[in-house]
């Protein structure tokens, strides 16, 4: 089996980061550099894959879900999986408090720093990796909820 992973495409707040302050994090668009990155992965993706059966874990962002369409790749399963996002900074940001937050951030450290108004690297990275929160393919079947299953 080969795994293949990718990152979203450049959004907005890739390149703006006051985008964050008046457009929610998961509503982000990817901008038009962003829009050939995916159609550039998706030729490189479908060369890798061949005409192999590909399934496909997405975080429902609109800019993942926007990225996944220009890759033009037809999975056989496509699972929105809500785990599979980004560090969550919160609702829309006050950008005062998001500078203050980042240089807070900085001194104290990327990984351990929990943002006031949501989740540390540390959380981000438990939520992804947890045995009891793998997604599961729905092509296979699950007779155990035990983290070893």
């Amino acid at each position: 089996m080969r795994v293949i992973l990718l990152r979203h495409a450049e959004c907005l707040g890739n390149v703006d980061k006051s985008a964050y302050t008046t457009i929610p994090d998961h509503s982000l668009p990817l901008t038009e550099h962003g829009e050939k990155q995916a159609r550039d992965a998706g030729a490189r993706i479908r060369g890798l894959v061949g005409g192999g059966r590909l399934g496909v874990f997405v975080s429902p962002y609109r800019r993942t879900l926007h990225t996944l369409a220009l890759l033009d790749l037809d999975p056989v399963w496509t699972v929105q999986e809500p785990r599979l996002r980004e560090q969550d900074w919160g609702n829309l940001q006050d950008p005062e408090e998001q500078v203050r937050q980042e240089a807070e951030r900085n001194v104290y450290g990327h990984f351990f720093y929990r943002l006031s108004h949501g989740e540390s690297g540390a959380t981000t990275g438990w939520r992804r990796s947890s045995p009891s929160c793998r997604p599961i393919p729905p092509t296979s079947t699950c007779t155990s909820s035990s983290p070893t299953a």
